[in-house]
């Protein structure tokens, strides 16, 4: 039968042990001779792997060998299309319940950004896009519907990008 001490003889002859297991273990060692054993020929082994010189491969072998061998660059395996499908996807999502959430809130911000021309000729044609909306979609945000149909818009870019990626990939 093994010892089971005999898994600390590697850690023993590498100086790896605390003081205290060093000298559990050397006490150990006078009473098994099963460890004992083992401990001699693993030494024998170390002694010997120490003894034997390293000589490097021919340079020719070394070409051949490391022409043979294929380094693949480290991927991410989720293909980018499908990467920006999904957050395109989670921010329609977001903004969807955020835009009913805070709806109130929102019409506050709105109102102060209104102030830049920029912000105000966006929500003045997102303003006509939900004049072309069917009957009461975008009555369900309580007047924010500028900022839902601005977060749908991001969503599309993002979501029509993803699906560009998608078939760039297939070809």
């Amino acid at each position: 039968m093994q010892c089971p001490n005999v898994e600390f003889i590697a850690d023993y002859l590498n100086e790896e042990l605390s003081a205290s297991e060093l000298r559990d273990f050397e006490k150990h060692l006078a009473d098994c001779a099963a460890c004992g054993t083992k401990l001699r020929e693993e030494r024998g082994l170390d002694q010997l792997m120490r003894s034997i010189e390293m000589r490097s491969a021919p340079a020719k072998m070394h070409a051949n060998v490391m022409n043979r061998i294929s380094i693949a660059p480290l991927r991410n395996n989720i293909p980018d299309w499908l990467a920006a499908l999904a957050f395109g996807l989670f921010l329609a999502f977001l903004g969807s319940v955020i835009g009913k959430w805070k709806a109130p809130d929102l019409d506050a911000g709105i109102s102060w950004l209104s102030g830049s021309p920029l912000v105000a000729g966006i929500l003045e044609w997102i303003g006509k896009l939900a004049e072309l909306s069917p009957e009461g979609w975008f009555s369900a945000s309580n007047g924010s519907s500028g900022i839902l149909i601005l977060n749908m818009l991001v969503a599309a870019v993002i979501l029509f990008w993803g699906l560009w990626q998608m078939v760039r990939a297939m070809r």
